[in-house]
């Protein structure tokens, strides 16, 4: 793949599990643990792709979204919601939002993981709703 990622979340497992998967593939990847540190390092850096966390404590993963697309810091690059509690409702709050597509945590797995988030990145799909 060969990207810039940005990966979003609180759960210190997921990061570096996400993480390991995507540097695997050529990724270089940032981590963020909560939106304070998110918007930090979106203000230094310019990423290939923005991977949130829908559920954090301090603000959910849609509403995160909205002010990076809002703040421009996002620069015009896909932003993928990744959930436990993925619903209908939820994917037409990401699509409100401007997000690019909202995948599950439920059924992961790692191939269809890189290729979904590859497909993102390529523009391949105006709209996205997987269960990865």
């Amino acid at each position: 793949m060969n990207s810039k990622i940005l990966i979003v979340d609180d759960s210190e497992t997921t990061r570096l599990v996400e993480r390991i998967i995507l540097e695997g593939v050529g990724n270089k990847v940032s981590l963020a643990c909560d939106r304070d540190e998110a918007l930090e390092i979106l203000a230094a850096k310019q990423f290939t792709l923005i991977i949130v966390d829908y559920n954090m404590p301090d603000v959910n993963g849609v509403e995160l979204s909205r002010e990076i697309i809002e703040k421009g810091l996002n620069r015009g690059c896909p932003i993928v919601i990744f959930t436990s509690f993925k619903t209908d409702k939820l994917d037409q709050e990401c699509k409100i939002a401007g997000v690019s597509a909202c995948m599950s945590k439920n059924d992961f797995r790692k191939e269809h993981f890189v290729n979904d988030l590859l497909c993102v990145i390529d523009g391949g799909i105006e709209w996205a709703s997987k269960a990865s």
